[in-house]
């Protein structure tokens, strides 16, 4: 007899009598668990109390599912998602999680810091898990330029937020082998991914420079029959599986011999997986428990295939990321050095220092080593905008100040209330037509001062005038 386990709330183990267990895993859609039980409602009641299905159970046998992201029930009008699911997306996170669940879903306003690419991922953990190729790949792509270890997150989700980061890896990954990634509902339990999505690398060239491909390769198993059906269209696209327009094969291994052992090894496999030599790519695995009366369990598995150097990637979703995002900010301080400006951004959240960060201050002329030119600095608590591109690995800048009062002197006016240092090279004055100063004026120099008109010459130097004719040098 074939029963369904599931643990309610407070621990508490119950079983279920149930005809057919179903566990679809899959690259591009979450995980499921469907049951057909013989009273629906007591397992609807149970799941919708917050019991989540563990295990199936026969005669003395226990099998772990690890897969709890998705359960059904069918012959009921409602359905319980143990972990939460945003957009499609399981999230990993209970639903007493809800600050960081909701975050998946909900635009947030926030900067983020990270000196490589799998730090910058770390912000979206709750959403997705690096795979270990991944995240040891993602740690070598830095961003060794301090001013581009900023990044703004303004109105985007954290999910589209993870996809628009996938669609940016060209800018800092010259090698399009590791641009492929597809989400993937994982199932290993001793690799935390059970019942959670997993960012993976969805080409094989890459898993194969990884040497990942071996362990990933399954053969068909021992079994009375082997079924294969040819589709040409999606049998998924209701799951947002793409393929590219590509036909799918499904084949399904009948009557596999089942045992616990055999079944938790193959169950926490996560994908993807490739099938024998050719090595045609595995996209989903769907297996189904029946049973099959005398204390039995009946086992068969389908797979759908596509060809061998099929590659899959995220789909996109709009917006990917602010082609070029501005705001205004307040000015919090200068660095001593005065190339950067910190100012805290309205609206944004302050948890992880997400609401500040330090711009570039920039300047219509800058000379020619780059460290000359104009240089003004902006004031404590006066309003700045920001700009950033948007792209991956380039800095925020500081704009122009932004006036909340109405200027002092009528235009055009210029108003510096500090002291000011110039270095000029020369000056060339094509004309003044008057100059008049409303009040003192004090000069002070070091050196000679030499004024010449025609060709008279007034020197001053040392507490004397001397007037001559000619020109000065």
């Amino acid at each position: 007899m074939l029963k369904a386990q599931l643990y309610e709330p407070g621990g508490r183990p119950t079983q279920v009598r149930a005809h057919d267990v179903v566990v679809r895993r899959c690259i591009m859609a979450p995980a499921s668990v469907r049951v057909v039980a013989d009273a629906p409602r007591d397992l609807a009641h149970l799941v919708l109390q917050g019991a989540s299905l563990r295990a199936c159970v026969c005669g003395d046998r226990t099998s772990p599912l690890h897969v709890p992201a998705r359960i059904t029930v069918p012959g009921w009008h409602d359905e319980r998602h143990e972990h939460v699911v945003l957009d499609g997306i399981t999230t990993g996170m209970r639903e007493d999680g809800a600050r960081s669940a909701a975050a998946a879903d909900d635009p947030r306003r926030r900067v983020l810091r990270a000196v490589n690419l799998a730090e910058l991922f770390g912000y979206l953990d709750h959403v997705a898990k690096l795979s270990t190729a991944v995240h040891n790949h993602f740690a070598m792509l830095r961003f060794d330029d301090a001013d581009a270890q900023l990044f703004i997150q303004d109105g985007l989700s954290d999910l589209q937020l993870l996809r628009a980061l996938v669609a940016q890896l060209p800018l800092i990954e010259p090698d399009s082998r590791w641009h492929r990634l597809a989400l993937v509902s994982g199932s290993d339990a001793a690799a935390g991914t059970a019942g959670r999505w997993v960012l993976e690398f969805a080409d094989k060239r890459a898993l194969a420079a990884l040497g990942a491909v071996d362990s990933r390769t399954v053969g068909e198993p021992d079994g009375r029959g082997t079924r294969i059906e040819f589709s040409t269209a999606n049998a998924h696209s209701d799951q947002r599986l793409t393929y590219g327009g590509v036909p799918t094969v499904r084949e399904t291994w009948l009557s596999r011999p089942f045992t616990p052992e055999l079944w938790q090894e193959w169950t926490e496999r996560d994908l993807p997986l490739f099938l024998g030599a050719p090595g045609h790519l595995v996209v989903s695995v769907e297996d189904r428990l029946t049973d099959g009366g005398g204390g039995e369990i009946s086992w068969s598995s389908t797979l759908e295939l596509l060809p061998t150097g099929t590659f899959l990637c995220m789909p996109p979703t709009a917006p990917l990321w602010h082609e070029f995002h501005t705001d205004r900010a307040e000015v919090l301080d200068a660095a001593p050095d005065q190339h950067h400006v910190r100012v805290r951004l309205a609206g944004f959240e302050p948890e992880d220092d997400g609401d500040w960060l330090d711009a570039i201050v920039t300047s219509p002329y800058t000379g020619p080593d780059g460290r000359g030119g104009l240089h003004l600095v902006p004031h404590r608590g006066t309003t700045v905008q920001v700009a950033w591109s948007g792209r991956l690995g380039e800095p925020v800048v500081m704009g122009d100040g932004v006036r909340r009062q109405p200027p002092r002197l009528a235009a055009p006016s210029l108003e510096l209330t500090d002291a000011v240092r110039a270095k000029l090279a020369a000056v060339h004055l094509l004309s003044i037509g008057a100059l008049e100063v409303d009040g003192d004026m004090i000069a002070r120099m070091k050196g000679v001062l030499g004024v010449s008109a025609g060709d008279a010459i007034l020197t001053m130097q040392d507490g004397m005038f001397r007037t001559a004719r000619g020109s000065l040098p």
